[in-house]
């Protein structure tokens, strides 16, 4: 039988290699899952923006570089409840944008907020922009998956549709495209089950980017003003 000895100073060394590399390992992960954070760019909104308005789903995302040939605004706020993007649906509306995603609903499913007041919240926010701006183009994005509260995500999104019905306002259903089969997001694209990591932001950019192409874009900045 062959006996190994090391010495306190090779088992020193052999520990600390063992932990650069499990660094390093998860320097790597952290790369991969975690979207890079430059700073929130605000940006001025005109009669050409596209203004993405919603929570820290949406600050986080690098819509400078996920939709480079857009002309997006970053209006995410995070912690934002649908009640607090309200006012700030009224600013919005003042400078009249071409059009306004809105993504909203999880702080409210995270402060135990029932679907119907959500809703509630959501209409005045419609109902915003119609009375300040009524040209501009409002798509409502339903709730990201929640696995730790898949029945209150669902049930938030039934009632946001159905506002969104009732004022005329497009859907574009995050949720369904998002769902691992399990009520929550898929592993690689979440950093903690609520949030989205770079492949979670790849993959929402790509159902952004034909959906505004819709929207016939017409770069044009004249009367406009900024909020």
């Amino acid at each position: 039988m062959l006996v190994v000895v090391w010495s306190a100073r090779e088992v020193t060394w052999r520990r600390s290699v063992v932990s650069g590399t499990a660094i390093v390992v998860a320097v790597v992960l952290i790369s991969v899952l975690v979207p890079r954070r430059t700073g929130t760019q605000r940006g001025q909104i005109d009669s050409g923006s596209v203004v993405m308005l919603g929570d820290s789903i949406t600050e986080q995302a690098e819509w400078d570089s996920l939709l480079p040939d857009l002309p997006i605004v970053n209006r995410g706020y995070s912690g934002y409840t649908t009640e607090q993007l309200v006012p700030l649906a009224e600013s919005v509306g003042d400078a009249r944008p071409h059009a306004v995603l809105v993504l909203t609903g999880t702080n409210d499913i995270r402060d135990g907020r029932s679907p119907e007041w959500t809703a509630g919240q959501l209409r005045l926010l419609l109902d915003a922009f119609a009375k300040r701006s009524p040209d501009t183009i409002v798509v409502v994005q339903t709730v990201l998956p929640r696995d730790d509260h898949p029945t209150a995500a669902h049930a938030t999104n039934d009632a946001m549709k159905a506002v969104a019905a009732s004022r005329g306002a497009r859907v574009l259903d995050l949720h369904g495209a998002f769902d691992n089969g399990a009520g929550g997001l898929r592993s690689y694209e979440t950093t903690d089950g609520v949030h989205l990591s770079t492949s979670g932001y790849r993959r929402w950019a790509a159902l952004l980017a034909p959906l505004i192409a819709s929207f016939e874009f017409v770069a044009d900045a004249s009367g406009s003003s900024g909020s």
